[in-house]
């Protein structure tokens, strides 16, 4: 079986308003994998075929705002990142992140369990250069 996960930061399932910017747009991929336009709340799980879409709570109970480092964490190693570290984490990981993460990689333990492994990202050279 191959396994494609796309994750984009800052893509949630919101309310469906006119201030959802996602319930308008152009999702024609999106739409082809899921059976329609789901980006909106309201949805449960969906399971198709070729595509699963799991609405999830980014607070990961923990009282804050949600912030990426954290959420991309937690979705990177399945750990609740947030309680982990006890706070969430805005931008980049720390040094308690990266050790959940050089720890508990899905890509690691794919790996480690004999799987092939691929990781491919959207950002230049130069993006990394700013970091």
């Amino acid at each position: 079986m191959k396994v494609l996960m796309i994750f984009i930061d800052g893509l949630g399932i919101g309310a469906r308003a006119e201030t959802n910017p996602y319930l308008n747009a152009a999702t024609a991929f999106m739409d082809k994998i899921l059976g329609g336009h789901m980006l909106f709340s309201g949805i449960n799980t969906i399971v198709k075929d070729i595509a699963v879409m799991i609405p999830t709570n980014a607070c990961l109970e923990v009282p804050g705002i949600p912030q990426s480092a954290t959420g991309q964490t937690t979705i990177w190693t399945g750990m609740n990142a947030a309680q982990a570290v006890g706070r969430h984490i805005n931008q980049y990981p720390n040094l308690e992140l990266k050790d959940i993460i050089i720890k508990h990689s899905i890509m690691k333990l794919l790996s480690e369990a004999g799987k092939k492994v691929t990781f491919a990202n959207a950002y230049r050279n130069e993006f990394f250069k700013m970091v």
